[in-house]
């Protein structure tokens, strides 16, 4: 790691100065109801187009990234985008592809915006190591954003929906306020995804925020949501994966998800579920569901 710790102050300059001078406008990931506006940084931020309004839901951030040999490796410096068509078992939709590079990485984001999936995006990110060093990458996080607080509201306080897989019963819904931290733990087989489906939403009375992902995995993936001042609330999708990557490889993530809704968690939670229909799940009826009995 001698090389990262090394790090160029021009790289680190000609970011800083890029977005001083708003050189960000127009890298964008954009859906029917949804835009999620990137930096030069690939730090991102989402804006929420339901009914016509543009909702700013929270600052840039940084949004994908890796934890590796102890490092947060969260700056890219923004190389190149392009866009294409996609039609799959899931819909008709734009698939984009983003790039990002910095001194010892690589990073494509591939995101898709399905046609009839208008408030969610879908987002696969690979790294490759450009170094001639053994990296050693802890986790990596997808899809960290902000949803800040109601400034017309004097208490500043979310509902959540956060459904992790613990052995002694929890509420689903719960409020989320100022101190507020909970990791969301999803260690699930195959089977449990139709009744514990792996997503942290979270909403104000205008707008909410849910990030969570469509994989079946066996291996343990957080959804953590926090709020660690009045600011406002942040979600994740998390995964340790504690693995090597030799020079010249690359690993994947797995397929993650942002989407945006009003009103509570079901629009989130209907949405997945037909999506993943589209994947070939099927599922229980609503009032038999799992779901729907932990939420009454």
């Amino acid at each position: 790691m001698k090389k990262y710790i090394k790090i160029s102050l021009l790289f680190i300059l000609l970011i800083s100065c890029l977005q001083y001078f708003g050189c960000e406008k127009g890298i964008i990931i954009e859906g029917e109801e949804i835009t999620i506006e990137f930096n030069q940084a690939l730090h991102s931020r989402v804006i929420s187009k339901i009914d016509g309004e543009n909702i700013v839901l929270g600052d840039f951030g940084p949004s994908e990234y890796i934890n590796a040999d102890g490092y947060t490796m969260a700056k890219f410096l923004y190389k190149s985008q392009k866009t294409a068509g996609v039609d799959d078992q899931i819909g008709k939709g734009t698939l984009y592809t983003l790039i990002g590079e910095s001194e010892l990485l690589l990073k494509t984001i591939k995101a898709i915006a399905y046609e009839n999936f208008p408030k969610m995006i879908l987002y696969l990110v690979t790294y490759k190591n450009l170094s001639d060093e053994l990296l050693q990458i802890e986790s990596w996080t997808n899809n960290r954003y902000l949803i800040s607080s109601d400034p017309g509201q004097p208490i500043k306080e979310f509902k959540s929906f956060q459904s992790g897989s613990y052995k002694n019963f929890q509420d689903w819904i719960i409020y989320v306020s100022k101190g507020f931290a909970k990791q969301n733990l999803m260690e699930l087989h195959e089977s449990d995804y139709k009744d514990y489906p792996p997503i942290s939403d979270v909403w104000r009375k205008d707008i909410g925020l849910s990030v969570g992902h469509v994989e079946f995995v066996s291996k343990p993936i957080s959804l953590p949501v926090e709020m660690p001042d009045s600011r406002g609330a942040f979600l994740r999708v998390n995964s340790k994966v504690n693995r090597e990557l030799k020079s010249g490889e690359s690993f994947t993530t797995l397929q993650t998800f942002v989407s945006v809704h009003k009103g509570d968690c079901f629009t989130t939670l209907t949405g997945y579920r037909r999506l993943m229909e589209k994947k070939g799940v099927k599922f229980d009826s609503p009032q038999d569901s799992t779901i729907r009995k932990r939420m009454r």
